[in-house]
């Protein structure tokens, strides 16, 4: 791995001056341009000074630009590969036969390996903040919107108000713009990331509403605007939300474990309303 220059860069963007850390979110939102780009051009599209974006590099411990480009696509190549191109690499795997093993083997690995990144003090300070909240936002664009809708119905009888902004893509920034201050957005999206996604947190951010960011990525300006990161482990091979899944299962478990008699009660209602009107058959 030869990009740890500019991960390290990127895990750092907080402790950036003002310029930089403009510098570096044109850097994480124009990563695939930048090949292309010399680098007088990235300093001006950036909207800094030449002499700033140097001092940038130097900081960052690159020798050169040129090893500074090295160093981005290296970067892309291995944590920015679309879920498309992902797929179509796999599909393309003429020695991979026995798809159901190897979904199955990569999946527990995946699961094994997703205590040692540094979820657990990050899991108790999100209980700790959807505990504390008046309202609990729920956004997943694209392949997470399914994820946002199943985690809004498996966290019903908590019976916290729920706000789910994934339904309606149009109307996000509307949703987001009538947040109070004691709402947290919950956050659910896998790198690339889109613009929609972006552009919805900065506006919770300027709006003081606190973020959780289940993320299997750190690359994007969202890090730096999220009061917890959830992150987990990604696959190499495929993409998959199985890790996902397991955060959003094991946060509601415990809040749910948390709220026991509340959550009984809330239970009961449903079981109850469900019963009456013969919306399930209990054999």
């Amino acid at each position: 791995m030869t990009y740890l220059k500019i991960k390290k860069l990127l895990q750092n963007k907080k402790n950036l001056t003002t310029k930089q850390q403009r510098l570096c979110d044109y850097i994480i939102e124009n990563m695939n341009e930048i090949a292309f780009l010399s680098a007088n051009q990235l300093a001006k599209k950036a909207g800094v000074g030449k002499a700033t974006f140097f001092r940038f590099l130097k900081d960052a411990n690159f020798n050169s630009y040129f090893e500074f480009k090295e160093d981005i696509h290296d970067y892309i190549s291995n944590n920015i590969n679309s879920n498309y191109w992902q797929t179509h690499a796999l599909i393309k795997n003429k020695h991979n036969n026995d798809f159901l093993y190897s979904s199955v083997e990569e999946a527990t690995n995946l699961l094994t390996n997703m205590m040692t990144t540094g979820l657990n003090s990050s899991f108790e300070k999100a209980i700790n903040l959807i505990m504390s909240s008046e309202e609990i936002a729920i956004l997943g664009c694209r392949t997470s919107k399914q994820l946002a809708i199943y985690f809004e119905n498996i966290l019903l009888p908590l019976g916290k108000k729920i706000n789910q902004l994934s339904v309606n893509e149009q109307m996000i920034f509307d949703k987001i713009s009538l947040l109070n201050s004691n709402t947290t957005l919950f956050l659910i999206a896998g790198a690339p990331y889109t613009s929609i996604v972006i552009q919805a947190v900065e506006l919770a951010s300027k709006n003081n509403i606190s973020i959780i960011f289940l993320s299997n990525d750190i690359s994007s300006s969202i890090s730096s605007m999220s009061d917890v990161i959830l992150l987990t482990p990604k696959s190499e091979n495929r993409y998959t939300i199985i890790p996902f899944i397991s955060v959003i299962e094991a946060l509601t478990n415990d809040l749910l474990s948390r709220n026991s008699d509340k959550v009984s009660r809330n239970l009961k209602k449903i079981d109850e309303s469900l019963r009456k009107y013969n919306q399930v058959k209990w054999l």
